[in-house]
């Protein structure tokens, strides 16, 4: 009714004024991720993304933008290599890194699961 998705964002290494990772990303490289779900991303992508934690350096992939200093994609080429290992263990053990996995809806299961999710919560009655 309202239109609201929510999703979080997994930036790489950062370069701040206080640190700089090798090949780490800029906020403006981070802020570019946002402008592209806001501004290219269609209804499709970002259903299928709602709830879900995305990387940065696949949605500069997806659609195409980098830093300024990546002229070539390179760059980024790199970050998507070295976040493989990375990602396929996040997906195996949380569902929201996977952008193409359902998750669990707990109000159509009655919140069945809900305590091994979340430790010391308690279940609805």
């Amino acid at each position: 009714e309202h239109n609201v998705r929510a999703v979080t964002l997994h930036p790489g290494g950062g370069q701040t004024e206080i640190i700089s990772f090798p090949g780490g990303e800029t906020p403006e490289y981070v802020g570019r991720s946002i402008m592209a779900l806001a501004e290219k991303a269609d209804e499709n992508f970002l259903n299928q993304a709602n709830c879900k934690t995305l990387f940065t350096a696949e949605l500069a992939n997806k659609f195409s933008f980098y830093e300024d200093s990546d002229t070539d994609g390179s760059l980024n080429s790199k970050r998507l290599e070295d976040l493989k290992s990375f990602k396929e263990m996040s997906e195996k053990q949380l569902g929201q890194y996977d952008v193409d996995a359902v998750l669990p809806n707990y109000t159509d299961t009655n919140n069945s699961g809900f305590a091994d999710l979340f430790p010391g919560a308690k279940k609805l009655t």
